[in-house]
């Protein structure tokens, strides 16, 4: 699969400058949140799953064939991180959602309780894993943040403008 990067870039049409990306999106972040909060809307942002960088599904189905050792090549597959280093790989986007819902413009979600103990965070191991890719989930790790919505779907029910378009 081809994916194309996306970049953002400074509103104020100022010269684009690579090294910026988290400052542009972070004010991209802030100007949607304004822009939503003014219309009276709740934001709720789901923190991301943690990433496995050394994780690939179909590499770990073929691991596990009889035989495997012929492949050339096969990489190590690692179907655990400490949650030390996985923190910090994904310190910057918390940081930045969590000052956001500091400030109560956002609810800011945190699933990492369906994937990780008080010291690593697992794939599931196996072909029953929850990710697909190192950041991609399977249906079953998908599913394993329904608790998380259905959290957040109760809280957004006693959101007053929600309530006002209920009860009407």
């Amino acid at each position: 699969m081809n994916r194309t990067q996306v970049r953002i870039g400074p509103a104020d049409g100022s010269p684009f400058d690579v090294t910026r990306q988290a400052d542009y999106v972070a004010d991209a972040a802030k100007s949607t949140l304004k822009a939503l909060a003014e219309r009276g809307l709740r934001v709720s942002v789901l923190r991301q799953a943690p990433s496995h960088p050394s994780f690939d599904a179909e590499i770990a189905a073929r691991a596990s064939l009889p035989g495997s050792n012929l492949y050339f090549g096969m990489p190590d597959l690692s179907t655990s991180v400490s949650l030390t280093e996985v923190t910090q790989r994904h310190a910057p986007i918390d940081d930045l959602f969590r000052s956001f819902a500091a400030k109560g413009l956002v609810t800011y979600i945190d699933t990492w309780s369906a994937f990780c103990s008080g010291s690593r965070c697992d794939m599931r191991g196996g072909l029953s894993t929850d990710y697909v890719t190192s950041t991609r989930l399977s249906t079953s790790g998908a599913l394993s943040l329904a608790k998380f919505f259905a959290d957040d779907l109760k809280r957004a029910v006693t959101h007053a403008p929600l309530r006002r378009n209920l009860d009407s």
